[in-house]
């Protein structure tokens, strides 16, 4: 069984440098293991559209506190539990695998919101509950 741990701590609004050092500490850990990195491919999308989204919209208390990151890989499933003292997710974005498209023209399309419809494509679970002031995001991954 492969099992790791790592905690990272945002220094600043929006620290996207400080999620590529997490995704690249736990690249090099499940390579290390011997895992390849075409199992690891699904997995980093996943761990980045979620850390920068805690990064993005986690408010003022995410920078204040590490994001802490459990993960194992055991017979082809990589597991993650993601936990911060940022703002509640919105349970208008939590996981739905509807069509991430809006009603609108080519034109008029967001840069962003696909995050959550990535993360739901990708994952074989998904699960999210907040409790004592702090967001729990548990996801498993078939890699």
């Amino acid at each position: 069984m492969s099992k790791g741990c790592y905690s990272m701590h945002l220094n600043q609004p929006k620290d996207f440098l400080s999620v590529r050092g997490a995704l690249a500490k736990i690249r090099s850990d499940f390579l290390h293991q011997g895992h390849s990195d075409v199992q690891f491919l699904k997995i980093e999308m996943v761990l980045a559209e979620a850390l920068n989204n805690i990064a993005e919209h986690g408010g003022p208390n995410v920078h204040k506190s590490p994001i802490t990151i459990k993960w194992q890989y055991e017979q082809g499933l990589f597991c993650a539990t993601l936990k911060d003292n940022g703002r509640p997710y919105s349970t208008a974005v939590i996981p739905d695998t509807g069509s991430p498209r809006p009603n609108v023209d080519d034109k008029n399309l967001p840069e962003g919101g696909f995050g959550w419809h990535i993360i739901s494509q990708l994952c074989d679970t998904v699960r999210y509950q907040r409790s004592a002031g702090q967001n729990n995001l548990v996801i498993g991954i078939r890699a």
